[in-house]
This record gives C-alpha cells, structure tokens and sequence, in this order.
C-alpha cells in the first residue's frame, strides 16, 4: 500500500467516524478468506460494514476523535460498524463467534464509550431497537386494554342477562 492510498483509507475511516452508531474490534487471526466473505455478507444484510484495517492507520483515523481504542489495535484486526444500528454489528458478530473459532471479539466502541469484549458480548444480549418499542407500544396499550375491558364488561353482563331472559320466556311460550 502507497503512501496515497494509506492516505484515502485514513481520510475515509475519519470521514466515517462521527456517523457511526456502533463499532465493534475483532481479531481475524487464523480466518480464511470465505470466512471473512460470509461476515461481510452476513453484516452488509443489516446495513453494516466489516474492514480489515492495518493497525498504525485505524489509530491515526481515531486518535482525533478518541484515543481510548488505541488498545484495540494490535494483532490483526477488522472494524464492522453500523450508521443505522448500535447493537446490530455486536449481535451477529458475537453470534459468529460462537459458531467460529478462530474470530475473537476484542472490545467495541457504542455511543463514545468503550467496552471490552466481555461487555461487548453482554450488550449483544440486549434485544434491539424495534423490539424494544414494540415493548414500549404493548406497555403503553396495556392499560388502555384494560380500561375498555372494565368499561365494557357491565354492558356485557347486561346483554347476557337480557339474553338469558329473554331465553326464558320463550322457553315458557
């Protein structure tokens, strides 16, 4: 790699940065290519993206905005990070590295803050946005369900008693 073309990725992970949601730092030592190709395709389906980047450039790319990941760079290592989805690259990655081996998850980056790998496999555990408003929806009807319910529960005991009633007398008739 030329000193120009350092330069662009350095230039892109920079341009990058501020727009990402969530990051998370693996070590691919020992991965072969295939491998690496279904976690690009498996991250891309979400809308997130998975680099391998050389160390000394990923830390002149973050050093400008944190110089917390310097940690992070050592050995090979890769980038999935998502602009939609703070959790979503920690999801599947961590669900990949239960299937594979040779990917270990070394720490990640979410909403300025640091975590190392065992808090990163913790928040992977944390269900995602859609559900968590879909909770939020079903708390917030729940009591609203209620309400009609006892509403309507004396107009109902009315009509059974009219029908059971009116059932009656045309037993008799």
């Amino acid at each position: 790699m030329n000193k120009q073309e350092k330069k662009v990725v350095v230039d892109q992970f920079k341009e990058d940065f501020p727009k990402i949601k969530g990051m998370v730092f693996t070590d691919i030592t020992g991965m072969d290519a295939a491998s690496m190709t279904d976690i690009r395709k498996n991250l891309k389906k979400s809308n997130a993206q998975f680099h391998v980047i050389k160390n000394t450039l990923g830390r002149i790319a973050i050093t400008e905005y944190t110089k917390e990941l310097d940690g992070l760079f050592h050995g090979p290592t890769s980038v999935a990070y998502s602009f939609d989805d703070e959790m979503i690259t920690a999801k599947i990655l961590c669900q990949i590295e239960k299937e594979n081996e040779k990917l270990k998850i070394k720490g990640g980056y979410v909403a300025g803050k640091v975590y190392s790998a065992s808090q990163v496999r913790t928040l992977s555990t944390i269900p995602g946005k859609q559900q968590l408003y879909a909770r939020l929806c079903q708390v917030l009807n729940s009591p609203i369900v209620r309400l009609v319910t006892a509403l309507s529960e004396p107009q109902r005991k009315l009509v059974c008693a009219m029908k059971g009633v009116a059932d009656k007398k045309e037993k008799i008739n």
